[in-house]
């Protein structure tokens, strides 16, 4: 997708959940919704994109706001 770091999931994201979070199973926030790929791949189930949080954070580090996100690491 456009040279982005995203990864993909199944759960069904309705036009306006961009920019939502994705919540593992645990409870976990783990990334925002940001792309529909069910039209774009005419499968007959849903897949949808997101990006990470640590996406997220190394872009708050590149624009250099003094942005502070707290964030866990789960792993």
């Amino acid at each position: 997708m456009d040279g982005s770091n995203v990864f993909f999931f199944s759960a069904v994201a309705r036009l306006g959940n961009s920019g939502g979070p994705i919540v593992s199973c645990d409870g976990y926030i783990v990334g925002i919704v940001s792309k529909d790929f069910s039209l774009a791949n005419e499968t007959a189930s849903p897949f949808y994109a997101g990006v990470s949080t640590s996406e997220i954070i190394k872009a708050l580090q590149e624009i250099d706001e003094n942005i502070i996100l707290p964030v866990e690491n789960y792993e």
